[in-house]
């Protein structure tokens, strides 16, 4: 079939139509009278068109007579609305997912470390960093799969240690302090994925003491 005549005949029948839906009913109305021609007629010109069904135009307007129900054209009212209501809801989407992914990280505790021994770090945890305290930050990816991290910070020097736990430019940081000469661990349970950055302040600078960094799925 020579393509461009049927496709040329089809783009002036659904143009003598108003309104999308409206033109394309039609249009499936046309095909299925057209069904009987390409079985005698595999390739029509526009020609043989015209002779079996007339001009696009007067064949439209047939073929919207033997329909018994059409398609309401949609108000303006209602496409303005339309036009005002799919941006907001796009808006409103896009916001609901960056704040879903930006959430705080609320579900933590602060202890002395007691209750992590080497048996259970190796059963329920695993490694991810162990670095000393400096005036150099450390940093860590946390995986989407590990919803938990714990910090195991043994603050060595004479003087309070403050530990700064950075994981949003939106949210505020954690933060708390490591008495002298003592362990703290930091858990938290509602980790947000992605980038965290640990950083180590004291009083007089001077910085003394390790931080482990282990994960848990759990």
């Amino acid at each position: 079939m020579r393509r461009t005549d049927l496709s040329l005949y089809e783009k002036r029948l659904r143009k003598s139509v108003s309104g999308f839906r409206l033109r394309s009913k039609v249009q499936a109305a046309f095909r299925r009278s057209l069904s009987p021609l390409l079985e005698e007629t595999p390739c029509p010109s526009y020609d043989a068109l015209l002779r079996a069904f007339g001009p696009p135009e007067h064949m439209a307007q047939t073929l919207l007579q033997t329909m018994t129900t059409h398609p309401h054209p949609r108000s303006g009212k209602l496409k303005w609305i339309l036009a005002v209501s799919i941006p907001l809801l796009l808006i409103f989407g896009c916001f609901g997912a960056l704040s879903f992914r930006d959430r705080p990280e609320q579900n933590f505790t602060l202890s002395d470390a007691s209750a992590y021994s080497e048996k259970v770090l190796l059963q329920d945890y695993v490694f991810c960093q162990d670095r000393t305290f400096c005036d150099c930050d450390v940093e860590w990816d946390q995986p989407k799969e590990y919803p938990s991290y714990l910090l195991l910070l043994q603050n060595e020097n004479e003087t309070s240690t403050k530990i700064t736990v950075r994981y949003s430019q939106r949210q505020p940081p954690h933060t708390f302090d490591v008495p002298p000469e003592s362990t703290r661990a930091f858990l938290v349970d509602d980790s947000q994925p992605g980038a965290h950055v640990i950083s180590f302040s004291s009083s007089n600078g001077s910085l003394a003491g390790t931080v482990r960094v282990l994960l848990s799925n759990a």
